[in-house]
């Protein structure tokens, strides 16, 4: 089943190609049509991404040969020595700086002497032996002298608690016991002249080079080791603990620690030979130091001494352009950047359908497109090939003389802010990877891109477009100096910098304004300075309507006020709405007094027949379409000027027409009807509006905000009813806030006047009274000037024509002409009025 209702939608989509979208398309008809797209239109965005990216292959591919130097240590380097590819190389100095950081790391090695810890303990054995034997006489035989002198010191309240302490044998275990853990840890001199020069932290060995288990990684604090007279103490605690009797003799005052602590032996001893093989083996731990040279970095600079280490940096670049010369890694890289290359071209592409589509909708933009961005690959790519031939190529100079910013710059002139802050983010990428560049490229490509789009894309004389070169060059110095400090660059490299990167701005802005006016000549565009030339009032055309037409010049400045304004309200480009409204109507000089606003009161239609007259009216965008290609004005100019009818219909002769008997059949309707097409672009959509809106207006009798706004809402119903507005690329939203805009402008165009007292040579008294005896009812009677009305008289220009204009009043000789489909309803005033 869904087999089926697929070949039937097939079957469909294909009746309707040739059905509907081959036909012309009526007036007032709004059914969707599908539109076939020509071969040409499909191929061409392909064909433009496969040449851009050629260009990337031509630029990847074919690199300027070059070739190293032999010198020798002490000579000094007759040119600057460039990097061909990235390398690596051992820094010496670093290596050995380092190793020495890490060789005072190593902790002093102390080794515990097993001897003297077996004669503390032998010692306090034999005192054990003298005071169990009660005796005061002098000690036993084999005594030492340290022990004679501990019993000679001892007084008879010490000796006595000691008798009665290590009398038990349990005691006298327990405190060997604990005096030998102590001792197993080390004990150190009290005066503590051993630290004297060393560090805070030690090592403890035994005899066979092991640490104790319980001592950390980080060693033994000396302030953890104990002293003879803190390790006695300690070891007396353990057996008399919190006792502070024993045997009635009362402890307080005594010290028994002192007294034992000469049989404490230090038993730690500093060893020089093991912290040395130490200190080699962590020394031998360490990396060398290696520093990478990226390709296009200048690692011996021109008039330099040539050092050991440089000597060696010649030597790795050497082996590593051998190595790097195989053909094969050499065609794997290449494939890479290519096919790197087409993925981002195929995003760009990808992009720019979606966020730029009318771009892609015009050939002559999306060629544009593949050009600017290709000028601005092989121009950074010719740069850096003439520094690095000019053996200029360091690339604290090279990056920032690249013409970075080239195609975002030329693009927001042509296209406006949204392609070149696309252009700012799509193309650095692409130039990275051609290049093969670091990321220090991009990121001034990005910055110095975005900022310089920020600062030109508003430009509109060419002085203007030299103050971007100022951003672009601060930008861009922020970006090199955070640079050169991350890598410790001299500071005379800050000047040359600045001095680089301010011949790249000036140099890269003046080439965006020499190659401007070609890309609008090859590729039919407007920007914002060729529209300001043509702003100038002075232009012959413009010259010509305020002479042989003023009644329309003066329309045309008031269409344009309206214009500007609606289009800086919903930020359409203002500058091209008001050039574009100057030039609007310049076909009303080919017969200027044909027109009601040039006619002087008089009606030369009268003698032409309906049909004739419509022609001459109708023919005024034809000859202005004419006279704006021999004056070679600008694509935008020439849409509006074909346009700000659309395809509405001069109901007024139509009318005259069809009650004279002058109309055979429906089809004669187009004999009356603008050849179009409707406008499309925001800005044409709003000069059709305003240029409606500013010739019905003259309409009005005693115009009031309620009459101006009912007025301008009829205007714009009617051309949304009618079609006109089909192809605007204004949103409704969009349009709504344009025609309140306009209700405001003609709200303060058409203000009221106070009506003056004319000059009397009477009495101040009597001529206040008078003044008085005049004084307006109302304030629309006091602020409003009524004219004699003059004979109606049909107009086709002007704005009067206007097929837009649904009020068919007459008044002033200014006639308004109604859109098609509402004439055949007779029960409007506006048509009951006309007829």
């Amino acid at each position: 089943m869904s087999f089926l209702k697929l070949f039937k939608w097939r079957k469909r989509s294909e009746l309707e190609r040739k059905g509907p979208a081959s036909k012309k398309r009526r007036n007032g008809d709004t059914a969707t049509q599908v539109i076939r797209r020509p071969v040409m239109g499909r191929v061409l965005p392909s064909l433009v991404v496969l040449l851009t990216w050629l260009v990337c292959a031509f630029t990847i591919l074919y690199r300027a040969p070059q070739n190293t130097l032999d010198l020798v240590r002490g000579q000094r380097s007759p040119t600057s020595v460039v990097a061909q590819v990235d390398f690596s190389y051992i820094d010496e100095a670093e290596t050995q700086e380092a190793r020495q950081r890490e060789a005072q790391k190593v902790l002093d090695y102390y080794r515990l002497d097993t001897t003297r810890k077996e004669q503390s303990l032998q010692a306090f054995q034999r005192l054990f032996d003298f005071l169990q034997q009660e005796s005061e006489g002098p000690p036993p035989a084999g005594g030492s002298d340290t022990l004679a002198a501990v019993l000679d010191n001892l007084g008879e309240r010490e000796r006595a608690v000691l008798i009665a302490i290590f009398r038990d044998a349990d005691n006298q275990r327990t405190f060997l016991e604990t005096l030998n853990d102590y001792l197993q840890n080390g004990v150190v001199q009290a005066d503590k002249e051993w630290i004297t020069d060393r560090t805070e932290r030690i090592i403890v060995v035994d005899q066979h080079n092991r640490k104790p288990l319980d001592q950390s990684k980080q060693g033994v604090s000396t302030s953890d080791l104990l002293t003879p007279e803190a390790a006695a103490a300690k070891a007396l605690d353990s057996v008399i603990g919190n006792r502070g009797r024993i045997d009635g003799i009362d402890l307080r005052g005594l010290n028994l620690a002192a007294a034992l602590a000469p049989l404490v032996k230090p038993n730690l001893a500093f060893d020089a030979d093991l912290r040395r093989v130490a200190r080699e083996q962590a020394m031998e731990r360490v990396q060398p130091e290696m520093r990478l040279v990226n390709k296009g970095t200048v690692f011996i600079a021109r008039g330099s001494t040539v050092s050991e280490q440089d000597i060696n940096k010649l030597k790795a670049h050497a082996l590593m352009i051998e190595s790097s010369r195989d053909l094969m890694l050499e065609m794997k890289q290449d494939i890479k950047l290519l096919v790197i290359s087409l993925l981002l071209l195929l995003i760009a592409a990808i992009y720019v359908r979606h966020q730029h589509p009318e771009l892609v909708a015009r050939k002559l933009s999306l060629i544009m497109l593949g050009t600017v961005g290709s000028l601005q690959l092989l121009i950074v790519w010719a740069t850096e090939e003439a520094m690095h031939f000019f053996q200029a190529g360091i690339p604290v100079f090279v990056y920032p003389a690249l013409p970075l910013t080239l195609a975002p710059l030329l693009l927001a002139l042509l296209v406006g802010k949204k392609a070149g802050l696309s252009a700012a983010i799509l193309l650095p990428p692409l130039i990275i990877v051609v290049g093969d560049k670091p990321s220090e490229v991009l990121v001034l490509a990005i910055v110095t891109s975005l900022v310089g789009v920020i600062a030109i894309y508003k430009s509109r004389t060419r002085v203007q477009t030299f103050r971007a070169a100022l951003w672009i060059l601060l930008a861009g110095y922020l970006v090199e100096a955070a640079y050169l400090l991350h890598n410790g660059l001299p500071w005379h490299h800050f000047l040359y910098v600045l001095g680089v990167l301010a011949a790249s701005a000036f140099l890269t802005i003046l080439l965006v304004n020499l190659l401007l006016p070609l890309c609008e000549f090859l590729f039919r565009l407007t920007t914002n300075i060729s529209l300001l030339e043509l702003s100038d009032l002075n232009h012959p055309l413009l010259k010509r309507l305020q002479l042989e037409a003023p009644g329309t010049y003066h329309h045309t400045l008031m269409v344009a006020t309206l214009a500007e304004h609606g289009a800086q309200a919903v930020g359409a480009n203002t500058l091209l709405t008001r050039v574009a409204a100057y030039f609007h109507d310049i076909g009303k000089l080919a017969n200027p007094s044909y027109f009601t606003e040039n006619s002087f009161g008089q009606n030369r239609h009268e003698e032409l027949s309906p049909r004739m007259s419509s022609m001459v009216i109708l023919n005024h965008v034809k000859e202005g379409l004419a006279m704006a290609a021999k004056y070679k004005l600008k694509e935008p100019i020439r849409e509006a000027i074909a346009t700000h009818h659309g395809t509405s219909l001069v109901y007024y002769f139509y009318r005259r027409a069809l009650d004279s008997n002058q109309i055979n059949d429906a089809a004669d309707e187009e004999n009356f009807r603008y050849p179009g097409p409707a406008p499309q672009s925001r800005e044409a959509s709003i000069i059709s509006l305003a240029d409606s809106c500013e010739a019905a207006s003259r309409s009005l009798e005693k115009p009031t905000p309620q009459k101006i706004d009912a007025q301008v809402e009829e205007i714009f119903h009617n051309k949304l009813l009618n079609g006109q507005l089909d192809h605007s690329q204004l949103t409704m939203a969009e349009l709504k806030i344009v025609v309140e805009t306009i209700k405001k402008t003609l709200h303060t165009m058409l203000h009221g006047r106070v009506a003056y007292p004319k000059f009397s040579d009477t009495e101040p008294g009597e001529q206040a009274k008078k003044t008085a005896a005049r004084k307006p009812r109302s304030a629309d009677e006091g602020t409003e000037t009524v004219d004699e009305p003059r004979r109606p008289q049909p107009e086709a220009g002007g704005g009067s024509t206007d097929a837009s204009d649904r009020a068919a009043s007459i008044r002033g000789g200014d006639t308004i002409i109604i859109e098609p489909g509402t004439y055949d309803n007779p029960d409007r005033k506006e048509a009951d009025r006309l007829h």
